[in-house]
């Protein structure tokens, strides 16, 4: 009867631990929710910003429309035929979120090419 008790609760209990996962790559975490990709980067706000500016750039970005306040901004940007938001957002002296979404529905893949191209820039510049 225990067995039988703990099977049922291990079965009902493992689709949740799913929902717990989160990948790491490098110094920052990764979390990709209804269109948007998310990740933490260990860089201070102003370096998050330019560090989107040349992936960007080196994505050959075009029709950028920056915006950016206090411990937030937002740069839209057409990349290839995608419509791409990054939007950065100050979390603690030395973390920032960087969230991508690429098109309406967001792409999971793409997004993460360009969180990859963050990372490959913040190599490049230590």
């Amino acid at each position: 009867m225990k067995k039988a008790i703990m099977v049922v609760c291990l079965v009902l209990l493992l689709p949740s631990l799913g929902c717990l996962s989160t990948g790491v790559v490098g110094e920052a975490n990764s979390n990709y929710t209804l269109g948007y990709m998310k990740e933490d980067y260990k860089i201070n706000f102003d370096q998050a910003w330019k560090v989107c500016e040349r992936t960007i750039a080196a994505l050959k970005g075009y029709e950028v429309e920056p915006s950016r306040n206090i411990g937030k901004g937002t740069i839209k940007a057409t990349i290839i035929t995608d419509r791409v938001w990054f939007y950065i957002t100050y979390k603690s002296k030395d973390v920032t979120e960087i969230t991508i979404r690429v098109g309406i529905t967001g792409d999971k893949v793409s997004s993460k090419l360009i969180h990859d191209q963050i990372k490959e820039i913040l190599s490049e510049g230590r």
